[in-house]
């Protein structure tokens, strides 16, 4: 498989003058110097070769949900002993409510955990336990060092699995369209469902950061007539010419500085604007949390099937 790598832009110099210009609204702002030193932006290992997570027992599972239990009955979420997650898949007495079942050829067999290699399909009625079970191999493949992709039909789902997930110290990052018209339209969604919830009074969502909006640049450039275009951040078209760099010519001492260049906004590192590029990098970010509609294919069989038992 060919794989197009774009390179790396190089960072603008803080420390000297630059320009942003956007030609579709007329704006352009002399970018001043900055009295800091931001760090370098975190960059993706390529190299990384993804690994099957293989077999999840069902019993390291049951301990992830006894974890939840701790961290819920601490938080004050649930009361003494309740164990809510536990009680998700077992009765009172510890009777399992849930059966894992996978595809054998006389049917189907009990099983005592997962083979998380190749195409699988989970299945199961509602309230089998199916999205009990997501968060749970979420938490699983966390505290083992996996990187894992979930799919979701919609922002609003993707951020509660993700809010939910940082209730348990697992951290998890979200991947959306980036594109002008695309952001703008998750921003008002998710905006959307805060005021069906609030009343008309500001809350606090953990997940708010990744819909940020305005570009931390805008605080360094110069009063324009024109607004800074928040819409449209420079964060790969930040232009400077470098103090060093000079056209050759034949005589050393005519040589002449190039023309400005694109380089990456020096603030990438630290920008509320860039935070969900950011959160797919830094580990221990190990999932990814895609808001598209899933894809059902009609000719694959079910390799496992979640059910309820009396």
């Amino acid at each position: 498989m060919l794989i197009r790598r774009r390179p790396q832009r190089v960072l603008h110099d803080p420390k000297f003058p630059a320009v942003v210009r956007n030609d579709r609204i007329q704006f352009e702002a002399w970018i001043e110097p900055m009295d800091l030193a931001p760090p370098a932006p975190p960059q993706f290992d390529i190299q990384r070769i993804g690994r099957a997570p293989g077999s999840v027992r069902w019993d390291d599972l049951v301990a992830v949900a006894d974890r939840f239990d701790d961290f819920d009955e601490k938080a004050g979420r649930q009361r003494p002993g309740e164990r809510s997650w536990y009680g998700r898949l077992h009765t009172a007495d510890g009777e399992r409510t849930a059966v894992l079942l996978q595809t054998a050829e006389t049917g189907l067999i009990p099983a005592d955990g997962m083979d998380l290699v190749g195409l699988k399909h989970l299945i199961g009625l509602p309230g089998a336990g199916k999205t009990t079970l997501l968060f749970l191999l979420a938490a699983w493949m966390d505290e083992r060092g996996y990187r894992v992709c979930f799919l979701f039909p919609s922002i609003e789902v993707s951020t509660a699995f993700i809010e939910r997930l940082a209730q348990y110290e697992v951290r998890a990052g979200l991947l959306f369209g980036q594109s002008d018209r695309a952001r703008s339209k998750h921003v008002a969604n998710f905006a959307s469902a805060l005021s069906q919830e609030n009343s008309g009074y500001a809350v606090t969502r953990s997940a708010a950061p990744f819909f940020a909006t305005n570009c931390a640049l805008a605080g360094y450039a110069s009063d324009e007539d024109i607004a800074f275009p928040h819409d449209r951040p420079p964060c790969q078209a930040v232009l400077q010419r470098a103090i060093d760099d000079k056209k050759k010519t034949k005589d050393p001492n005519s040589q002449k500085p190039t023309r400005d260049r694109q380089r990456q906004c020096a603030l990438a590192a630290v920008c509320g604007r860039q935070f969900v590029e950011r959160e797919l990098v830094v580990p221990p970010c190990g999932r990814a949390m895609f808001s598209r509609p899933t894809v059902r294919c009609p000719r694959c069989s079910p390799a496992y099937s979640f059910v309820t038992s009396n």
